[in-house]
């Protein structure tokens, strides 16, 4: 396996329509969840059937006009992750990272990585109307948000995150970068 990291230009279709930008990426990158970050809320998506089921709270946000509340916004799925991110009041930058299941002769740009689970707070209550999303709530700290995934009642859930590493100068092993891969009902996990 390589992997590819790159910086890409945002195109004319991000300007004047980013709801059909962020469509196409996920299509093109094979990104099966959403996961954005606004200047007051954070909210999920999923790509189903070829179109994306977005919460009805943020689908506002996908609109020109108010895109620009977006800071940061996630694509990801099980071999690639498509970072886009507010670089300044207007302007926006993406990134890909992407696995590319070819070796070469020595596999000398197959990484090391180690997986790990980042749980998400809170336990399953109960599915939305479309039956694509799971409220989960942390009734102690009360709040609550819905993710793009069904998952058991009273069980916890978690972004799968890919760390890859690698040696620097001084041979010292860091995480060059991670990425998020899907997201997973906890094994045994309730609260």
């Amino acid at each position: 396996m390589k992997v590819e990291t790159k910086n890409f230009t945002l195109d004319e279709v991000f300007h004047q329509d980013p709801a059909q930008w962020v469509q196409d990426t996920a299509r093109d990158h094979q990104c099966m969840w959403g996961f954005l970050i606004a200047d007051d809320q954070v909210g999920f998506c999923a790509f189903d059937e070829n179109r994306w089921v977005i919460q009805e709270k943020i689908k506002d946000l996908f609109s020109p006009d108010d895109f620009s509340k977006i800071q940061q916004l996630y694509l990801f799925g099980a071999s690639s992750q498509v970072f886009l991110w507010r670089e300044g009041v207007a302007n926006f930058k993406a990134s890909l990272i992407r696995e590319i299941k070819e070796l070469d002769a020595e596999n000398s740009l197959n990484p090391a990585y180690m997986d790990e689970t980042y749980y998400l707070w809170g336990s399953a209550q109960a599915k939305d109307e479309t039956g694509k999303f799971t409220r989960m709530a942390e009734k102690e700290r009360g709040f609550s948000f819905d993710i793009p995934k069904v998952i058991a009642e009273n069980r916890q859930a978690g972004f799968h995150v890919r760390h890859y590493f690698r040696e620097d100068e001084d041979g010292q092993v860091n995480i060059a970068f991670s990425r998020l891969i899907d997201i997973i009902e906890i094994e045994g996990g309730s609260r």
